[in-house]
């Protein structure tokens, strides 16, 4: 039996395909009597897809799919209409799964960009939001998408220069980083053990294509203070989890 969020999760794409599918814009009736979902639940959905981004609606009522194609033969496009919709949502059920603060993001010109955050009042997160640039080597986001980079990539990335350290806890030494790469990798998630800021811990893992490549990674944000091993390993698993979710979604 799904979960209560997989079960969600699997209504919103339901939605989502029978607008895709639809050679004409519908109404919430219309998308009912398609997927069989009640009128209400329908109309609830569409309206949190509308504020996703992943379905327009119309001057007279009736919906469309925002979605447009992002598949390119075996390679996944991060496209702002529609893959940055699906982890928008996932985002969020990610955080109340949580109750902690979820970021997405991806490499861009060797800088983590984020693409999607669901923050939760009250707990600590870095200070960021869609679309800030932050530096991969002191992030969760960013080990964790340099960890699964081609090697090449890897080492042209470190080949720019020196790591400055933020924290006492920054790694800096080439050969630390290495090695942190490889246990990353060896793991399947990454922590930002206070690297980036003082106080905050994050733990990430990658969102991987057909070919084991990263096309972005997940992330979640807890205070160092008063997060445990166990509560690292678990929040790992969760994150997996969704991201297994994302991939097969995209």
């Amino acid at each position: 039996m799904s979960t209560p969020h997989i079960q969600a999760v699997e209504n919103a794409f339901t939605i989502l395909k029978a607008l895709m599918s639809a050679d004409r814009a519908l109404s919430v009736r219309e998308v009912a009597n398609v997927t069989g979902l009640a009128y209400p639940t329908v109309h609830r959905y569409l309206l949190s897809l509308l504020d996703a981004g992943a379905v327009k609606r119309l001057h007279d009522g009736q919906y469309i799919s925002g979605w447009e194609p992002i598949v390119s033969q075996d390679h996944i496009e991060i496209n702002d209409t529609a893959t940055r919709s699906v982890f928008t949502l996932h985002c969020r059920l990610l955080a109340q799964d949580l109750g902690r603060t979820v970021q997405a993001a991806i490499l861009d010109d060797n800088m983590v960009l984020y693409i999607a955050k669901a923050a939760i009042p009250g707990f600590r997160s870095i200070a960021s939001r869609t679309g800030t640039h932050l530096e991969a080597y002191c992030t969760g986001l960013g080990k964790v998408l340099l960890a699964y980079a081609p090697p090449d990539d890897l080492e042209a990335y470190m080949s720019l220069g020196d790591f400055t350290p933020l924290t006492p806890s920054t790694i800096t030494d080439p050969e630390a980083f290495r090695q942190e790469m490889k246990r990353i990798r060896e793991n399947g998630f990454a922590v930002d053990d206070e690297e980036f800021e003082q106080g905050l811990r994050c733990i990430a893992v990658p969102v991987l294509q057909a070919d084991g490549s990263a096309i972005a990674a997940l992330s979640v944000s807890t205070d160092a203070g008063v997060s445990t091993p166990g509560d690292v390993e678990g929040f790992a698993d969760t994150l997996k989890k969704r991201a297994q979710m994302i991939s097969s979604a995209l």
